[in-house]
């Protein structure tokens, strides 16, 4: 059958006429429609459409071409390269694009490696806020020209933008190269540091093997060439230990040789960076730089742990990723990696390393994070508390911290611990796993490997207060659940610790449902064994504890093990000698010419010292110590002994050599060397120095800088450390400041103010202006020296109180948005939740308010004694409670409790202001609110702190009426132990039932729980229902405590000091006392016993300074069967409880302080019960590590012991000096610039009770009990609206001008002599009135001349130059022939008239102390008179005419004190001494005549000043050694 079709009715065969047909006869519903024709023709029409639309499909298996538009809604790949010939286009809207010309459109690009936080691979991001974009790339290289609109300046130092919170940061000065010892190669870079200004000097902390790290652009804002930056990271090879001064030799206008400190006299410090050990593209050092540390290289040699230095804290506030912070550790080479990271703090993300990062328990254990790895796999490196999962266990890593294992884990494997062993039971239960925790993690060993106990360690509150144990605990951990009590008598677990390979162990195991923990406990004396010091000496790097099961220990039957590590500190080495050679240049004008002067730096220990090289005696090969000088790499013999006599090198001389080297050898050995080229140098570099460096600005309240506020800065120019005065400054760019120069002594003062303001919109979309954190002022300085510009920056920082201006507005907003709530939620919540709202709103102001009430609010506390600094009639304190001054709050005496809790036995142990319990109570006034406070802290969360109100019927001797009432809960529980916390409690007195409280702080526990320790401080009543802020009460006052030791000034034996030994110095008013010894301990200082009272504070403190090792206050106890207790509480230390039976004797230490080359001031307080000692002795221990000294010393001064928990300032009285409390009661108030006498009458009587002498009433003096005629006084004083006054003290009546001086004094002087003096507007005598009305015309004034002298003796060596000879009846002194040539020149002998013609000009004027360095300044005296005779001279201390008269002619060392105490003083030394400006003269033989013609015989002499013992001196000149010989021929003529 074939089927045919009406081509007619086929008008369009695509895909809508089909659905159009295929419809149609599915919704047909009329007969006779002629559906199968219908069918056939749709059919048809399809078979069409199917051939017609062959040709356009895709195929997938041959290349093709699709002519439209294609979607592929599911995506597209491409496994071949991608031509997009036309471009291509992204995003939604196809807003991203890469056209057909390689142009790109996107929003951001990176690298896969990009980490901001790490600063590695790259990236250009685009800020969704601002809009701007930001390219983060690690290196930048421009071949052309780069144009910067803001140019940011980064710098990675200690403080800045970017903060590096490291071991060490310097500004490097100066930089020199530092040569191998064969001079030949430049092995590093020598940096010098500003150190020490005169006025301020700081450590130089960096140490060898540091790496020194150098990052920062210095270029200005605009647009430069050949930008580039300054970036190295350097190993330190060597540091300095001292500070030297940088001088030079020069030569001045009169062609004299000087010497001059460079840099005003500032001092230096130095290191030394490797030229080759250094990262990748490291740039060389140069002066500006700012350098900090970043990593340290561990040796395995360093004497001391230097593991701390590698670690890095960084604080960055600009660029990529910031804010953000970043701490690394084992940073010991040249990178920062992901292994260095401990964490990563920013807004963006926050990273912490798990090894590094620890919780502790409320008891102070530190919990440890274990770090889940899965399945153990081979080769992997596991980790410190890695844990995997493997042989159907789970095992956690406990290899070394820092280090990793790639072992299996095996039960005999000591990196890997099991904690869980894996088994499944009948019904499916959960595995059951061991654990072994210590506290402290480590043992860390002292440099004499004693145990350091700071850290960690578990105070046990037992009766040695100063136990500390190490304590490890085992637990049963069951499905998460951990069990400290699960050992049983039924199924026993047994602890051990093993060290020195199984030698020694300890071993328990626990009772019945015990703790399964063991402790460690410390050597106390000799009194018991102790495994930590066993450990302490073991000599391991760890030490194990094992758990197993069963009472026995077992090795097969291991739940559990921990290895604790022993960490040890490090020693310093010995200090080593070193050599440097220093150039200093000087440029002389006059002759166009420059020196070039050499130095030898020589280093010993801390001790430096820096020489002309032709001032060293010992350079010469026979002392080892050699000099030798190379030009242009050849060695120069001519120019090295030219170096050894003069110390320098003149240019002009040696203008053709371009290079110079110095090397100094020892022994042969080269040990240092330094170039230098005149050529390369030019005119020195102009340095110029800011300082400050940069300047600090304060915001006011809303972050803005104040108007009018300004700062200033200096800035000065140095060529080689000398300052450059040719020079002028210009302001050129200001930046967010307004700034102005001013020029003086050619230095510029900048004056910065008008900080410039900036808005800041926080995330809600708030603003608030504040001033600019930052900005600076550009200064041109012009040096005309060399016609060159420079600039320099003076910056400034805006400090961080601009955030409390944020602060303040954010609060406001804060408080709009609170009423805003409250209107709108009060009907739509319940009114406990609007208060509760309301509560810690109110409670933030109050914490923001107390702070500042307590420091501006006057005294308010209705305590007496509330500070706990002695025991008085005010306040009683529990027997089982004591005073301890370094565990308050904030530095406030503290009460400590120790209570040994007994179930349903209450001890109420605290304070009693409480009449009826010994102490005082409280008077209040009736229907008053009072608020009751104390801080509190304790080591049981069982301790409870109760603050109680008790009405009693009077203030002292009372009885208790009945309980007070409390609005608020009175009753406390701490919320942490171990930690200070406020507690308040309100209390109405409306219904009071007396006008007396006692008020009491005390702590009580009603079950058992151990031993007790609770501390309680700063307890306050004040009237009002708020609390304020602790202050102290308006009768607590301040006291100089009277100082209980007989003779501390003088220091002498007697009184209560029953022994002193030593050596006694006058140091000011008090005595100085220095002991000596060499045994292991020495006394020198002892105090009788019966000083002290028992169960009283007292505190001993002295100053104390020395080279023995430490110093010790005991206190000594003889046997006599009667126990003592005592209690010690060092400082900076804890107190100690320290008891015996008394049936042997007692020797404790009441303190041991360190003996420092400086002096200090050290105390300790203690108290003493049950038996006083018998006496204190001072001791002092021999240095065992100076091993080179056998005897040891110590010196102490100003030694007190005085009543209290308290040190005040030295006296030697021995009662209060001051009693403020009692004096006002009295009417007396004593404040720092008055005495105030109040109250209705102050009555001065005769004694106690007597008759009245004296009478004050309503502000006036009662003149009936005046007696005119007996006014005594031992001093009147009036003083005059000018200044002037009038003094009678002493018998004497001085009349005073208005600058302060005496002008007349009028009365009997200390001879018993009257006397009328006038004295000058300066103080000076000028006459006495007498009979015979005396004037200043007939007074001489005394004269003090001085004059510089050369001393023989220093000269020569000795005092014996010179003989007498006589020549022709006639003596004269002839200097001996070996000293001639020192004084008269090298030109001894001549023969005749013609040779001394010859001669003369050799010897005339010649000056033999022109250049001698050891000088002495003597002055000779001359009294004044009056008409010939001698009187007294104040100026100089001479008092009387006598003393005077017995100065008169003499010579002294001093030009300002003559005489003290009416002794002669600073006396000039007998012996002979010369005029540092003594000329050789031509002086004839002194012989009047010879025959009978007149003859003068010519000679050369010299003269000399000749010193008796006495001091007086005599002019005397002597004659040269050659004259024997003339003279001889003249007496043969003769």
């Amino acid at each position: 059958m074939v089927l045919k079709y009406d081509s007619n009715l086929i008008i369009m065969t695509n895909k809508d006429t089909l659905i159009k047909m295929f419809e149609g006869i599915r919704d047909e519903r009329t007969k006779h429609a002629n559906t199968a024709r219908r069918i056939g023709n749709a059919f048809l029409s399809m078979l069409d459409f199917a051939s017609s639309a062959g040709d356009g499909k895709l195929s997938s298996v041959h290349d093709d071409i699709a002519q439209g538009f294609i979607t592929f809604v599911k995506g597209l790949m491409s496994n071949q390269l991608a031509q997009l010939k036309g471009g291509a286009s992204f995003g939604s809207d196809g807003s991203y694009s890469f056209d057909k010309d390689g142009n790109l459109v996107i929003e951001s690009a990176r690298s896969r490696d990009f980490d901001e936080m790490l600063q590695n691979g790259f990236a250009l991001k685009r800020n969704p806020t601002s809009g701007k974009y930001t390219l983060s790339i690690s290196d930048l290289i421009v071949w052309g020209r780069m144009v910067i609109n803001t140019l940011e300046v980064r710098k990675k130092y200690a403080i800045g933008g970017n903060v590096y919170l490291s071991g060490a940061s310097s500004k490097l000065q100066h930089v020199e190269k530092v040569y191998s010892e064969d001079g030949e190669t430049v092995v590093g870079y020598k940096c010098y540091i500003l150190k020490d200004d005169g006025t301020m000097a700081t450590q130089n902390n960096w140490v060898v093997g540091d790496q020194a790290l150098c990052q920062t652009f210095d270029i200005e804002e605009g647009v430069y060439q050949n930008v580039s930056n300054q970036y190295y990271w350097r190993l330190v090879t060597q540091v300095s230990e001292e500070n030297v001064a940088i001088t030079e030799k020069y030569i001045d206008k009169d062609g004299n040789e000087q010497i001059r400190e460079l840099y005003e006299g500032q001092k230096f410090a130095w290191v030394v960076l490797s030229r080759d050990d250094c990262d990748t593209n490291s740039g060389i050092p140069a002066s500006g730089d700012t350098i900090v540390l970043d990593g340290h290289r561990l040796t395995e040699n360093e004497d001391t742990d230097y593991t701390e230095r590698t670690n890095v804290l960084m604080l960055e506030a600009t660029g990529s990723g910031s804010p953000r912070i970043i701490a690394l550790t084992g940073v010991v080479d040249y990178k920062h990696t992901t292994d260095n990271e401990v964490f990563i703090l920013s807004p963006r993300k926050v990273i912490f390393t798990t090894e590094h990062f620890e919780i502790r328990t409320a008891s102070g254990a530190p919990i440890t994070f274990v770090h889940f790895m899965g399945p153990w796999v081979k080769g992997t490196e596991y980790h410190y508390y890695d844990q995997v999962s493997h042989a159907n266990a789970l095992w956690t890593c406990i290899v070394e911290k820092g280090k990793s294992t790639t072992d299996e884990p095996t039960d005999g494997n000591t990196y890997w611990r099991k904690e869980m062993s894996g088994g499944k039971g009948e019904k499916g239960d959960d595995a059951v796993s061991y654990i072994l925790e210590a506290s402290p993690g480590y043992i860390r060993l002292n440099s004499d490997r004693s145990i350091d106990y700071t850290n960690g360690y578990i105070d046990k509150g037992d009766e040695y207060g100063s136990d500390k144990y190490l304590v490890v605990r085992g637990y049963k951990v069951v499905k998460g659940v951990r069990d400290n009590r699960f050992s049983t008598e039924a199924s026993p677990v047994t602890l051990r610790l093993t060290i020195n390979d199984g030698s020694a162990y300890s071993e328990y195991t626990p009772s019945d449902g015990d703790s399964v923990s063991i402790d460690f406990e410390p050597k106390y004396g000799d009194s018991y064994y102790s495994m930590l010091e066993e450990i302490s000496h073991s000599g391991l790097k760890s030490v194990r504890v094992d758990m197993c099961e069963g009472s026995e220990y077992n090795p097969n039957k291991i739940l559990a093990t921990l290895d604790i590590p022993i960490v040890k500190d490090g020693q310093k080495g010995d200090d080593a000698a070193s050599y440097n050679i220093n150039f200093v240049t000087y440029k002389d004008d006059v002759h166009n010419d420059t020196l070039l002067y050499v130095y030898v730096v020589r280093s010993v220990g801390k001790e430096s010292t820096s020489t002309l090289i032709s001032n060293i005696p010992e350079i010469s090969e026979t002392a080892g110590l050699e000099v030798r000088v190379y030009c242009d790499g050849d060695y120069n013999e001519n120019l090295t002994n030219h170096v050894k006599w003069s110390g320098s090198i003149q240019c002009s001389a040696w203008e053709t050599v371009k290079n110079f080297e110095v090397r100094l050898y020892l022994n042969d050995k080269l040990v240092t060397s330094n170039s230098y080229s005149f050529g390369e140098q030019g005119e020195s570099a102009l340095e110029i120095i800011v300082t400050p460096e940069t300047l600090v600005f304060d915001t006011d309240d809303s972050g803005l800088v104040p108007s009018g506020t300004s700062k200033q800065a200096s800035i000065s120019c140095y060529r080689n450390g000398v300052k450059v005065t040719n020079v002028s400054y210009i302001k050129s760019v200001e930046k967010n400041c307004s700034a102005s120069v001013s020029e003086s002594n050619s230095s510029a003062t900048v004056t910065i103010s008008e900080i410039t303001s900036q808005e800041v919109v926080d995330t809600s979309g708030n603003s608030s202006t504040i001033s600019n954190t930052s900005g600076y002022a550009t200064i041109r300085v012009w040096d005309k020296d060399t016609n060159l510009y420079h600039r320099v920056q003076v910056k400034f920082m805006v400090n961080v109180a601009k955030f409390t201006g944020q602060m303040v507005n954010t609060n406001k907003r804060f408080s709009l948005q609170h009423e805003e709530l409250v209107n709108d939620v009060k009907d739509k919540v319940g009114s406990s939740e609007l208060r509760q709202f309301k509560g810690e709103i109110t409670q933030t102001a109050r914490e923001i308010s107390l702070s500042v009430s307590e420091k501006s609010v006057g005294r308010r506390n209705m305590l007496v004694g509330s500070a706990f600094q002695r025991d008085d009639n005010n306040v009683v304190i529990s027997d089982s409670a004591r005073i301890e001054m370094n565990s308050g709050y904030n530095g406030t005496n503290c009460i400590k409790v120790i209570d040994k809790t007994k179930s349903g036995d209450l001890h109420y142990i605290g304070v009693y202001w409480d009449g009826s319990q010994g102490g005082r109570s409280i008077k209040i006034k009736k229907g008053k609110k009072y608020t009751l406070s104390c801080y509190y802290k304790t080591n049981r969360i069982l301790a409870k702190l109760s603050i109680e109100g008790v009405y009693t019927d009077k203030q002292e001797n009372a009885t208790r009426l009945g309980q007070v009432n409390y609005l608020s809960p009175n009753s406390f529980k701490v919320k942490k132990i171990n930690e200070w916390e406020l507690f308040t409690t309100v209390i109405d007195t409306t219904d009071a039932q007396s006008d007396y409280i006692a008020f009491n702080f005390w702590e009580a526990c009603n079950v058992s729980a151990g031993t007790i320790s609770a501390w309680i401080c700063r307890p306050m009543v004040e009237e009002g229902d708020t609390y304020n802020g602790w202050t102290l009460s308006e009768k607590d006052y301040d006291i100089i405590g009277a100082n209980l030791i007989d003779n501390s000034r003088t220091l002498d034996a007697g009184g209560n000091v029953l022994a002193v030994i030593g050596e006694k110095t006058l140091v000011g008013d008090v005595y100085e006392l220095k002991a000596s010894g060499s045994d292991d301990y020495n006394q020198f200082y002892r105090i009788n016993g019966n000083a002290f009272k028992l169960n009283t504070d007292y505190t001993i403190s002295f100053e104390v300074r020395g080279n023995a090792e430490y110093i010790q206050v005991n206190a000594f106890y003889p046997a006599n069967n009667t126990k003592y207790t005592c209690y010690t509480e060092p400082q900076n230390g804890v107190m100690s409880e320290k008891a015996g039976d008394g049936t042997t004797v007692g020797y404790v230490t009441l303190g041991e302080f360190e003996v420092l080359q400086k002096q200090q001031r050290v105390w300790v307080h203690f108290r003493f019960k049950d038996r006083l000692p018998e006496q204190l002795y001072f001791q002092f221990t021999k240095n065992a590590e100076q091993t080179d000294v056998t005897s040891w010393n110590v010196t102490i001064t100003r030694p007190k012991i005085e009543v209290g928990a308290v040190v005040t300032e030295y006296t030697e009285r021995k009662s209060d000096l001051v009693d403020k409390a009692s004096l006002k009661a009295a009417g007396i108030e004593i404040t720092s610039d008055m005495v105030e006498l109040y109250g209705n009458q102050v009555k001065v009587s005769g004694a106690k009770g007597g008759t009245p002498v004296a009478m004050f009433e309503n502000g006036m003096l009662n003149s009936n009990l005046i007696n005119a005629d007996k006014i005594m006084a031992k001093q009147l004083q009036t003083t005059g609206s000018n200044g002037q006054s009038v003094n009678i003290e002493d018998g004497l009546m001085r009349v005073y001008g208005t600058n302060g001086v005496c002008n007349i004094e009028f009365g009997v002087n200390s001879n018993g002599e009257a006397i009328l003096s006038y004295y000058n507007k300066d103080g000076k005598w000028l006459y006495d009135l007498g009979p015979e009305k005396l004037d200043g015309g007939q007074l001489t004034e005394s004269t003090l001349s001085g004059d510089k002298y050369v001393s023989a003796l220093s000269f020569f060596k000795t005092n014996d130059f010179f003989a007498l000879e006589t020549y022709i009846n006639v003596t004269v002194k002839q200097v001996y022939k070996k000293h001639s040539q020192g004084l008269f020149g090298n030109n001894l002998f001549f023969d005749g008239d013609q040779e001394i013609a010859n001669n003369n000009a050799a010897h005339m004027g010649y000056k033999p102390f022109e250049k001698v360095s050891d000088v002495t300044t003597l002055y000779r005296y001359t009294a004044p008179r009056q008409s010939g005779t001698i009187i007294s001279d104040r100026t100089y201390g001479l008092t009387t005419p006598a003393l005077a008269k017995q100065a008169d002619g003499k010579y002294f060392t001093s030009n300002s004190v003559l005489a003290i105490n009416g002794q002669l003083t600073n006396l000039a030394p007998a012996g002979y001494y010369f005029r540092q400006s003594e000329r050789v003269m031509m002086a004839p033989y002194p012989m009047p005549s010879a025959g009978t013609q007149s003859v003068r015989f010519p000679a050369y002499s010299i003269r000399w000043l000749n010193i008796t013992s006495d001091s007086t001196g005599i002019v005397a000149s002597g004659f040269n050694a050659m004259m024997s010989y003339l003279m001889k021929t003249i007496k043969m003529e003769i």
